[in-house]
């Protein structure tokens, strides 16, 4: 599994490829797709979700409460 042994994308630091990623992943609950299946994929979006700016931009879109 590609992201058993990264934090991130590239490995341990984040990038705008995680950003992106992020964002294609997170229609997933719209389209109704379930990625909990999958670990480490549905542990990547978790870890992108956590990181406080990425929490930031999402309220401040008004994409979260």
């Amino acid at each position: 599994a590609y992201l058993a042994d990264k934090t991130y994308l590239l490995g341990d630091q984040y990038t705008v490829a995680d950003a992106y990623a992020y964002t294609i992943l997170s229609w997933k609950d719209a389209l109704k797709v379930n990625i909990d299946g999958w670990k480490h994929l549905s542990d990547y979006v978790r870890r992108n979700a956590s990181r406080a700016k990425v929490r930031d931009a999402l309220h401040s879109e008004k994409l979260a409460a």
